[in-house]
């Protein structure tokens, strides 16, 4: 019985260093998703970022729900149109998801006049799964 203890006690140790090794590794390839990092991989982000910018600007004060983000935040508004529409437009709900931002992008919109002024009832935030799939992907040779 000591034995198996022991084996159990090692093979536990050997799965904690594994885990370890490789959520290091992803938190190395993250690099600093606190800091604010525009995108220079898709050509249309920064027209984008002016659009919701604009956006901000025109609906400052009809803004009572805000949906921050990337695709998946998106998308809401597009892919899930008719339950956008029915439950959240007469709300005063406004999306600023952007397909494909990191954490890093987000923060750079918020710190570049994407929300200056507004003063929202609700935030709803979905960031961080670009970051986490794009430093995945990047471990794989």
């Amino acid at each position: 019985m000591n034995e198996l203890k022991q084996t159990q006690h090692t093979m536990i140790a050997r799965v904690s260093l594994i885990l370890y090794l490789i959520i290091g590794q992803l938190w190395v390839a993250a690099g600093h998703p606190w800091e604010p990092e525009g995108r220079t991989d898709e050509p249309g982000w920064v027209t984008k970022h002016q659009r919701l910018v604009n956006q901000t600007r025109d609906h400052m004060n009809d803004e009572v729900i805000v949906f921050v983000g990337d695709s998946i935040t998106h998308n809401w508004a597009n892919l899930g149109g008719t339950v956008w529409d029915k439950h959240y437009r007469r709300r005063h709900a406004y999306n600023y998801g952007v397909g494909g931002d990191r954490t890093e992008n987000v923060l750079y919109r918020i710190a570049n006049n994407e929300f200056d002024g507004l003063d929202p009832k609700m935030i709803v935030l979905m960031i961080g799964m670009n970051r986490w799939v794009t430093n995945a992907n990047n471990l794989i040779p």
